[in-house]
C-alpha cells in the first residue's frame, strides 16, 4: 500500500501550515539531487524518486483547498462529479451514455461532508464543463504534483588533476527524453561545461534545465559528477598538494639540488647545503596548493643503502 502525502512528509493530518512547510524544507535539504553527492546511480535514483514524492505531497498539502480535497479522498468521499451509490449511470446530454434522468434537479453539484449534494438552479454548469474538459473538447485531467521536475540525469566526467587545478571547459553529451503528447522522444545535446579551478574528486556540478522534459516549462536538471584522474607525481589532500621526493643518505646529510614542474606548468627548484634532512621531513610552500588557501608540501623520504663496504664503514666511523 502506497504512503499518503502525510506519511511521506512525516506529519499528522492535524499538522499546521507551518509544520507542513518545515517538513518539506527539511526533507528537501536531505533528498534534493543537489544535496546528494554519490557516484552510485541506484542511490541517486532513489533520491530523485523521493524528491518527486516530497514535491507532490507538498503541492497538495501546502495549499488549503487542495489539502481539503485530498482529505476527502482519504475519507472515501466521491470526488470530481461522482454520483451517489445507486444513481443511474450516464453522462451529460450530447455525450455518450445519455443525460440526467427525468426529474433530476437542475443545476450543478458540490462536495459536502456527507457525500455529494445538489444545488437546485443555483449552480453554473459552465464551470463544471470547464473543470472536466479543456477548450479543445479533450479531457482536462489534473494530476497532483504535475509540476514536479523530471528525474535528474546523472553523468560522470573525467578530468586530470592538472585540469582540476587550473579549471577547464569540457564538452558533455547529454541524452535525455522529451515528452511529446503520449510519447517520449530521446535526443542528445552537447553542452559546454565550465569546471572551476580547485574542484575535487566526486564533487557534483548541476546544469539547470538541460535534463529530461515534460514540457518547455517543466525541465529537469543534469548532475555532473567529476572524476579526477591523477597521472602526476602530486597527491591532493584537501586544499594541499603533496610532492614526495626521495633523497639518498648522502643528499640528506650533505645537501641536494633538484627541479620539478608544478601543476601550474612552472618549473620549481629546491636546494639545500646546510640542513640535515630527516626521513619524513616536510617543506611547506604557502599559496601553491590546489587552491590559494592550500600549500605545496614537499615530503622527503631518505633512502638508506642496503649495504656498506668495509672501507665505507671505516670512513663513516672516522667522520661521525
Amino acid at each position: 500500500m502506497s504512503k499518503t502525502h502525510y506519511e511521506i512528509l512525516g506529519i499528522s493530518r492535524e499538522a499546521t501550515e507551518k509544520e507542513v512547510k518545515q517538513a518539506f524544507r527539511s526533507l528537501s535539504m536531505k533528498y534534493h539531487p543537489d544535496k546528494v553527492v554519490t557516484s552510485d546511480p541506484a542511490i541517486m535514483e532513489q533520491a530523485n524518486t523521493m524528491m518527486q514524492q516530497i514535491n507532490e505531497a507538498y503541492e497538495v498539502l501546502g495549499e488549503e483547498s487542495s489539502r481539503r480535497q485530498y482529505n476527502m479522498e482519504l475519507d472515501g468521499v466521491p470526488q470530481g462529479g461522482g454520483f451517489p451509490p445507486g444513481f443511474p449511470g450516464g453522462g451529460f446530454p450530447g455525450f455518450p451514455g445519455g443525460g440526467f434522468p427525468p426529474g433530476f434537479p437542475q443545476g450543478g453539484f458540490h462536495q459536502g461532508g456527507g457525500g455529494v449534494h445538489f444545488m437546485n438552479g443555483g449552480g453554473d454548469m459552465g464551470n463544471i464543463f470547464e473543470m472536466l474538459f479543456s477548450n479543445n473538447g479533450g479531457p482536462n485531467i489534473f494530476f497532483h504534483g504535475a509540476h514536479a521536475p523530471p528525474p535528474t540525469i546523472q553523468k560522470a566526467v573525467e578530468i586530470t588533476l592538472a585540469q582540476a587545478y587550473t579549471g577547464c571547459t569540457v564538452s558533455v553529451d547529454v541524452e535525455r527524453w522529451v515528452q511529446q503528447g503520449d510519447l517520449k522522444i530521446t535526443e542528445t545535446e552537447t553542452i559546454s561545461l565550465n569546471i572551476p579551478a580547485g574542484i575535487d574528486h566526486n564533487m557534483g556540478l548541476c546544469i539547470r534545465g538541460k535534463g529530461n522534459a515534460y514540457s518547455d516549462a517543466v525541465r529537469g536538471d543534469v548532475k555532473i559528477i567529476i572524476q579526477v584522474v591523477n597521472d602526476t607525481p602530486f597527491q591532493r589532500k584537501g586544499n594541499d598538494l603533496y610532492y614526495k621526493k626521495q633523497l639518498t643518505l648522502k643528499e640528506a646529510l650533505c645537501g641536494f639540488n633538484f627541479q620539478f614542474t608544478h601543476l601550474n606548468g612552472k618549473a620549481m627548484a629546491m636546494n639545500n647545503t646546510t640542513t640535515i634532512i630527516f626521513n619524513g621531513a616536510k617543506k611547506n610552500i604557502n599559496g601553491l596548493g590546489m587552491t590559494a588557501a592550500g600549500s605545496l608540501i614537499v615530503e622527503f623520504e631518505v633512502v638508506f643503502p642496503t649495504e656498506l663496504s668495509t672501507q665505507q664503514r671505516e670512513a663513516l666511523m672516522n667522520i661521525l
